[in-house]
């Protein structure tokens, strides 16, 4: 597991607010790869983690309930609605890649 340092302040997110994040995202739509990026979300001991195309997991730190630190220059969920799975979107210096949960 790769490790950053953690910022001052670290949110406390509620496990039934992680758990609608785990699962498998891929990039929508790729960008600069011949291959979209894939990015595995997971939950253990009450922390998220972030496999970036089978790099290895990083501990993301909750700045909010929606927003975490870790890899590149964060992640942020977006809600979209009742029983529907939020966006995902990895903040670039770019631009933000937006990524969709693989059914």
């Amino acid at each position: 597991v790769q490790t950053c340092a953690l910022p001052i302040y670290e949110k406390k997110v509620a496990p039934a607010i992680l758990a609608t994040y785990p699962g498998t995202w891929i990039e929508q739509p790729k960008y600069w790869r011949t291959a979209a990026r894939v990015i595995d979300i997971s939950v253990e001991d009450g922390v998220l983690y972030a496999d970036l195309d089978g790099r290895g997991k990083t501990r993301l730190s909750a700045l909010s309930d929606t927003n975490f630190t870790g890899i590149q220059g964060g992640v942020d969920f977006v809600p979209k609605g009742a029983g529907q799975p939020p966006d995902m979107f990895i903040r670039h210096v770019s631009g933000n890649y937006r990524f969709a949960r693989k059914p």
